[in-house]
């Protein structure tokens, strides 16, 4: 397992709006991924949402293509910080929420 996906809990997904080329990267990155937990929560965000006018990815087709993989998706503006928060909020409710999943199969298991 690389470095870079041992002891992961999330996943983040990034591509570039205008960049059609780096939204089709995902589906490497996603498979490279799958030797993770199957817990570990997943996001696909797609950056540069300000740049509206030189859109290359559709909102419908990355939330299409996040809904096959059960992937949570936003669009976020790093430099506005617009969605940037509700991104990092979901991921802390989607990792508490595995943590108790988790602790409560571990009682059951226990019982």
């Amino acid at each position: 397992m690389p470095l870079y996906y041992r002891n992961a809990h999330a996943i983040l997904f990034v591509y570039d709006i205008t960049n059609s080329k780096s939204f089709a990267s995902i589906s490497y990155w996603y498979e490279q991924s799958n030797i993770v937990d199957e817990e570990c929560i997943k996001i696909i965000i797609g950056n540069k949402k300000d740049l509206e006018e030189k859109r290359q990815v559709s909102t419908s087709s990355a939330k299409n293509y996040s809904n096959e993989l059960n992937c949570s998706n936003f669009e976020i503006s790093c430099l506005s910080n617009e969605n940037v928060q509700n991104v990092l909020d979901t991921m802390v409710h989607l990792l508490i929420q595995n943590r108790l999943t988790c602790d409560e199969n571990v009682n059951t298991i226990q019982l």
